[in-house]
């Protein structure tokens, strides 16, 4: 999926062989452009919400997208069409 609007919302998301996929940050994209910089394509973005604590504290991605399937990757936009999302678990 690209993020191709200001203002666009991603998880970020990791995966344990102990602990599942987990949410460990959502960001909002802060320009509509990517750029690539020392062969690295990157983008600015804004941290909305961080992880606290041990992995294991971190929500389960399956609370907060659903019963979502990784194509993969790592990284989902928050406004994917298949996605319902429970932001207000993350606080």
């Amino acid at each position: 999926m690209q993020f191709k609007l200001q203002g666009d919302r991603i998880l970020l998301c990791q995966n344990h062989k102990n602990h599942e996929h987990r949410v460990t940050h959502v960001v909002k994209t802060v320009s509509s452009t990517v750029e690539k910089r020392d062969e690295i394509w990157t983008r600015e973005v804004q941290v909305v919400w961080v992880a606290q604590g041990p992995w294991e504290y971190a929500p389960q991605v399956k609370n907060i997208i659903g019963d979502f399937l990784f194509k993969g990757g790592n990284s989902i936009g928050a406004k994917a069409p298949s996605i319902i999302l429970n932001l207000d678990v993350l606080k």
